[in-house]
């Protein structure tokens, strides 16, 4: 029942154009459940993992099945809390969709986010640049 009536509530959603994502995927009460049972669009991975990626090989692999699983069930991935250079490398080769984190930039408040936007588009896309955080399939 429970699950019904969320299903629900996520489906009025969509009808919104809003999309749903499980946030700090693979902590606390985010489960696989969700992916099953509910129109997900996105996994967000925990900070945490990727905050230990650069020092277990096994969280590395762990993020990385993460993401294989994502992929498998056509969802957009996100990795927050990417704060170094080291861990944008890592991520990379095994194809991420955003990042997110201090490394792509600090909270602006409203007012800066226009001036930031345009000095990107400016400056970085007329440079040729790509975006590090975020890559087309």
């Amino acid at each position: 029942m429970i699950w019904s009536r969320a299903r629900g509530s996520c489906r009025h959603c969509a009808i919104w154009s809003c999309r749903i994502a499980v946030d700090d995927f693979g902590t606390g009460c985010s489960s696989l459940n969700y992916l099953v049972r509910l129109p997900v669009d996105t996994i967000k991975i925990d900070q945490s993992f990727v905050a230990l990626m650069t020092q277990s090989p096994e969280t590395m692999g762990l993020v990385s099945n993460i993401i294989n699983l994502g992929r498998s069930l056509s969802l957009q991935i996100v990795a927050e809390g990417v704060e170094e250079e080291e861990q944008m490398k890592l991520l990379r080769p095994v194809c991420y969709d955003v990042l997110q984190g201090y490394l792509m930039g600090r909270p602006l408040p409203e007012s800066g986010v226009r001036p930031a936007l345009h000095r990107f588009f400016r400056v970085g896309l007329a440079a040729g640049a790509t975006t590090p955080w975020c890559r087309c399939r």
